[in-house]
């Protein structure tokens, strides 16, 4: 990228399915919450910095592990984990829980919209333009 690029969240959004050990993902998918509701603002020196900040203001631990698909084309990314009823990252124990019948799990995925903006002062002539 050139010095007066950056990384910016064009979009994100997450939907949660719930989802039985063994059996895989059951019931209904429900839109969970999407960046009007979580705002990200800034610009963002690498991909790296945009997705732990995105995780970050949601809640979630950023694991490189945990994503699932990418666009480059597009600058999309899936970032999926289990999360509990409240929407927070599924612990271990909880996980545990889980496995044995005893715990009500979701799959979130997290869809991320990334783009790359020039940032630059406003010559005089766009300056003016407010008037």
């Amino acid at each position: 990228m050139k010095a007066n690029e950056k990384i910016h969240v064009k979009y994100y959004c997450a939907y949660t399915t719930e989802t039985k050990y063994g059996d895989g993902e059951i019931g209904v998918t429900n839109s969970a919450w999407d960046i009007y509701s979580n705002p990200v603002d800034g610009g963002f020196g690498t991909v790296t910095e945009a997705l732990k900040t995105i995780c970050e203001k949601n809640s979630l631990e950023y694991d490189p592990e945990n994503i699932v698909h990418w666009a480059k084309a597009i600058g999309r990314f899936t970032i999926m984990t289990l999360v509990d009823e409240n929407n927070f990252e599924a612990s271990q124990s909880e996980i545990e829980l889980w496995k044995t019948g005893n715990k009500r799990l979701w799959n979130c995925y997290l869809e991320v919209y990334l783009c790359v903006r020039t940032e630059r002062e406003l010559t005089a002539e766009e300056a003016e333009g407010w008037k």
